[in-house]
């Protein structure tokens, strides 16, 4: 029983001892902490709201849809 899990603990062992590496370097300074520029508030303010309305709009889109295929064939 012990000799059966001992492959197990090794690789346990092994993957908690490897370092996971970043290839992503990010300067740490104030206002370089999103992936994205707000620096234009107004621009900023458009593309957020375009992008949660659009996402939002999904589900309406798709029971628009299917309602109005299911009409279609009545």
């Amino acid at each position: 029983m012990i000799l059966a899990r001992a492959p197990i603990l090794r690789r346990s062992v092994v993957r908690s001892s490897m370092v996971p590496s970043r290839s992503v370097h990010i300067e740490n300074t104030v206002g370089n902490n999103m992936p994205f520029s707000y620096d234009n508030r107004k621009t900023f303010a458009v593309k957020l709201v375009l992008f949660m309305a659009g996402g939002f709009s999904i589900p309406f889109a798709a029971a628009y849809y299917q309602l109005r295929k299911a009409s279609a064939g009545a």
